[in-house]
């Protein structure tokens, strides 16, 4: 039935193309007549190459029922056979998605290559000489930062594969559990602690407590960490990433000793036919007939901090409610920003990739201002000079190891250096 179907799908878009013969093939034919017009050479091999491209994109574009066939594609390889219909995510268990492979935009105009899965297995582990440079690069940021008045902390937050393995599919799970090997972010928490000054905190530790403890209280469902189908982690999931993050903002620089919110502060809304609309396009799939993913709101209590910032009473901490971004004159970094003015930290900096974005809206109780902007390889120093940040929490997906260690400007590489003169002449004898 299925293939018949997919027959009858097949021939349909000919047959309504051949029987109008109207606008689908009048459509080519007039891309087709304006490249061959507007290309400037008269060289024929180079307006032929330009020619079959325009056929190609046009009949792609403008073939009747397409929408129906890639849907129709997907939905016997995802629902039929239990794969993937593209490289860049994995199907596991229960309908679970997992990070692939492919090219995705790092930041700016940067990308980059990766294969989640080969890291998963730890098959591209870290060469000494890469975590070193990692130490290094990290540790001039801390200490620029400390040169401006600035603390600094370190985040590594670990992708849904780290935390549901046992979703994976089987094989991939059972050839993890054979090797035995690190990822790349096994081994830079343990570099880094072992090694940098740099306060480095891991988010799977909280994570997998908080799986651990909804398992044992069979909330799993009421509570998911993550989306099963988007790769990043939920409200709850970052809410439990915040809380670890103040946890270890208090015990690195006690000055602070923030009370992080608890989940008695809020109302958690739980909707359950939520669709995360790119990512079931980009399967191949139609938004309209998967709307089954869960998605969690945060209400603040009216008694809380929370209620007075931005929208949150009314919208609730989502997606939805985050402020819309802005750049500014001296940094074309699109940011965003929450003021709230019981805050008694003048400024907290939440950079990071998306992920950050997810719990940036938690902090807010903690400052007067908060802000967000993307950041996993640069680290431009204006914003900093500029704003001044009490505090920089910079957040990296482990996804992103797995393009090469990011380097520093001249000016923030110095200050590491000038540290370690510091304390080299303070060591020194008869000092």
């Amino acid at each position: 039935m299925i293939l018949g179907c997919f027959l009858l799908l097949i021939f349909l878009p000919l047959l309504k193309a051949n029987q109008s013969e109207a606008q689908f093939l009048k459509d080519i034919r007039s891309s087709v007549s304006k490249t061959w017009n507007d290309t400037d050479t008269d060289d024929l091999q180079p307006r032929l190459k330009k020619v079959v491209k325009t056929i190609e994109e046009s009949f792609t574009l403008g073939l009747p029922f397409k929408i129906d066939l890639v849907n129709l594609n997907a939905t016997i390889k995802i629902f039929g056979f239990g794969f993937s219909p593209t490289p860049k995510a994995i199907l596991g268990k229960d309908g679970m998605f997992f990070e692939g492979y492919g090219r995705e935009r790092v930041e700016a105009d940067i990308i980059g290559s990766f294969d989640s899965v080969t890291d998963y297995m730890g098959l591209t582990p870290f060469s000494e000489e890469e975590l070193e440079a990692w130490r290094v690069c990290l540790e001039e940021r801390y200490y620029w930062l400390k040169e401006q008045g600035s603390d600094y902390l370190f985040v590594l937050a670990p992708s849904k594969a780290l935390i549901y393995p046992e979703k994976l599919p089987s094989r991939i799970y059972r050839m993890k559990k054979k090797l035995n090997k690190p990822t790349r972010y096994d081994q830079l928490v343990a570099y880094l602690k072992k090694n940098s000054v740099t306060p480095v905190v891991d988010l799977s530790i909280p994570l997998l407590a908080a799986k651990q403890k909804a398992s044992e209280q069979h909330t799993e469902e009421n509570l998911p960490l993550y989306y099963r189908t988007d790769f990043h982690w939920t409200y709850y999931g970052a809410f439990i990433a915040y809380q670890a993050i103040i946890d270890a903002i208090n015990h690195t620089y006690p000055k602070y000793q923030f009370h992080a919110a608890q989940l008695e502060d809020f109302i958690i809304d739980k909707k359950t036919d939520w669709a995360h609309i790119p990512f079931i396009y980009a399967l191949g799939l139609k938004p309209d007939q998967h709307m089954d993913e869960t998605y969690l709101t945060f209400f603040p209590k009216q008694e809380t901090n929370y209620a007075t910032i931005a929208n949150f009473f009314e919208k609730g901490i989502n997606d939805y409610s985050l402020p819309e971004p802005t750049t500014r004159s001296y940094d074309p970094q699109a940011i965003r920003q929450l003021d709230n003015k019981h805050g008694k930290t003048p400024l907290i900096y939440v950079i990071g990739d998306s992920f950050s974005k997810k719990y940036f809206s938690f902090f807010s109780t903690h400052a007067k201002k908060t802000i967000n902007f993307r950041v996993v390889n640069n680290f431009s120093p204006q914003p900093y000079l500029e704003d001044a940040p009490n505090l920089v929490i910079q957040e990296v997906l482990n996804m992103y190891l797995l393009q090469p260690p990011p380097t520093n400007p001249a000016n923030i590489k110095d200050a590491r250096t000038r540290a370690l003169a510091a304390h080299q002449n303070s060591s020194s004898p008869g000092e």
